[in-house]
């Protein structure tokens, strides 16, 4: 279609990452490649997923990162867990960094910053909104801010430890 031809030289199907950028798996480790055959990145990833034009979803080893392909480096690094609320054309995320939660979005960028305890989407996928949790150990007392959708605070209180064991329900 492209009229653009890449020497077999790699370990597994290449695929389209974009209209310019291509993912090549050499022995195992998977990088960017452009139509030309030139490299765009080491070969150093396990898993790519798309995220935008310009960032990819990235993993290596057992840690995910956003990628900034074209500075070839991480804009984003040590995420260990990502629960998708989106994942169309635009994505939409809770993350884990170490152990804090933040909701991050392919085009909008960060909507809730990551350093909550923990945070859980009590919307619905179009139209989410945002429990989110800080536990001040050395008070024993919890912070629980709820935002909407773009990342506004819409309400926040204060609860003791006995309070908050009353208003949180566990998920899974």
């Amino acid at each position: 279609k492209t009229r653009k031809l890449i020497k077999p030289q790699y370990s597994k199907n290449l695929s389209c990452y974009s209209r310019n950028l291509i993912i090549a798996d050499k022995e195992g480790m998977v990088g960017f490649i452009g139509w030309d055959n030139k490299p765009l990145s080491k070969s150093q990833f396990n898993e790519v997923r798309f995220w935008n034009d310009s960032v990819s979803l990235v993993r290596k080893d057992s840690q995910w990162m956003l990628y900034a392909i074209k500075a070839q480096k991480a804009v984003l690094e040590k995420i260990n867990k990502i629960n998708f609320i989106t994942d169309g054309d635009e994505k939409l995320a809770i993350v884990q960094q170490e152990r804090k939660f933040g909701v991050i979005h392919s085009k909008k960028g960060t909507i809730i910053p990551i350093n909550f305890s923990d945070i859980i989407n009590v919307g619905s996928n179009e139209i989410p909104t945002y429990f989110t949790e800080k536990h001040v150990e050395e008070a024993s007392i919890f912070v629980v801010i709820y935002y909407d959708s773009k990342g506004n605070m819409l309400r926040k209180d204060v609860y003791e430890q006995d309070d908050y064991e009353k208003i949180y329900c566990s998920h899974n």
